[in-house]
């Protein structure tokens, strides 16, 4: 007879913020205001459905991807505080997995997005809810702010300015 339980105890949780922070630890953080995580990537990553990913002020140098989760990444001090840079290494935000209205990025300046699709958001096949943005100073083949590709998302005062896209 085996001394294991058949028995096993969950405690559900319901949605949560996690915080993201500059001065925060992908690795010793664990996404809590007191101990935040460093980067926007690693608090997606960390997320359940119908969690909240809440980024606080400053320039955040990383490309974001929501990988299908539907989820809130939002900033808490809104455009003129909060920047995801891009670093001319791909998109900034990426939207491919199937998103759909769940799926909320709001309050960023998105910049720095060198990509062939999309320097500054590119959306394949989701139509996520895109709320206050400032879409800037991105680069593409196709479409430098935003590439939208079979795709619906819901945009709110999105602005998309000073962006390239070197075919039209």
């Amino acid at each position: 007879e085996s001394d294991f339980s058949d028995m096993v105890s969950a405690t559900p949780r319901g949605p949560m913020a996690l915080h993201v922070s500059v001065d925060g630890d992908d690795d010793a953080g664990d996404g809590s205001e007191e101990n935040p995580f460093a980067t926007i990537q690693k608090g997606i990553d960390e997320t359940l459905t119908e969690d909240t990913v809440l980024v606080h002020p400053g320039t955040y140098a990383e490309n974001i991807d929501f990988t299908g989760k539907a989820i809130a990444v939002i900033s808490s001090s809104g455009t003129d505080a909060t920047t995801i840079d891009g670093s001319d290494m791909g998109s900034v935000v990426t939207f491919q997995s199937g998103e759909d209205q769940l799926s909320l990025l709001a309050g960023f300046t998105i910049t720095g997005g060198d990509a062939e699709q999309g320097g500054g958001i590119y959306c394949s096949g989701s139509s996520p809810r895109l709320e206050h943005l400032a879409v800037k100073g991105n680069l593409a083949e196709y479409g430098g702010g935003l590439y939208l590709n079979n795709s619906d998302p819901q945009l709110k005062r999105v602005v998309a300015s000073g962006n390239r896209a070197l075919e039209s």
